[in-house]
């Protein structure tokens, strides 16, 4: 059972000592909780990380896409028959690779 130690009993030193002792816990209890912060910040640099590079890959799909539309509506517009019939057989081996 903790003993309840009256403040008008404590001594100046034992008052220093106590106080002391309730900052160093307190110090800790500060540290843990950086630490915490530390490992959660880490942990969401890594996800960033992860989502940056899935922003850069879905980048490079787009700008291949916005090509591909680009060289489809020009055979589509200017294109012989024999162009579009090339740009059809492509697209269809695009289809099948992706799926």
């Amino acid at each position: 059972m903790p003993v309840i130690l009256l403040s008008s009993s404590l001594t100046p030193e034992k008052r220093a000592l106590l106080a002391g002792q309730r900052m160093q816990l307190e110090v800790l209890g500060l540290r843990k909780i950086i630490r915490e912060m530390d490992r959660a910040l880490s942990k969401m640099a890594t996800e960033m990380r992860g989502f940056s590079d899935d922003l850069v890959c879905y980048e490079e799909k787009l700008q291949r896409a916005r090509h591909e539309h680009l060289v489809v509506r020009e055979v589509l517009e200017t294109g012989t028959v024999e162009d579009m019939e090339a740009l059809a057989h492509s697209l269809r081996g695009q289809l099948r690779r992706s799926s």
